[in-house]
């Protein structure tokens, strides 16, 4: 299945691409996905929304689903 990908700032900028659609197996959920971007940054700093809503990352994707991918946090 097909997945949209988009990355913010330094992601996109460490990763060299800030939008990218991927093929991805059936029942890949959010953590597989990050696990597979090898992204620079731990994944529990990192917040994920699936066509536009927050999501938990046990959450399964699906075909055509797009996911945006940015840091949690921010400086204190």
């Amino acid at each position: 299945m097909k997945i949209s990908i988009t990355l913010t700032g330094m992601l996109a900028s460490s990763m060299g691409y800030k939008r990218k659609v991927i093929e991805v197996s059936d029942k890949t959920t959010i953590r597989k996905l990050l696990e597979l971007l090898v992204l620079p940054i731990k994944t529990e700093w990192l917040a994920v929304s699936v066509n536009g809503v927050l999501k938990d990352k046990k959450k399964q994707l699906n075909d055509g689903d797009d996911v945006f991918i940015m840091p949690a946090g921010g400086a204190g």
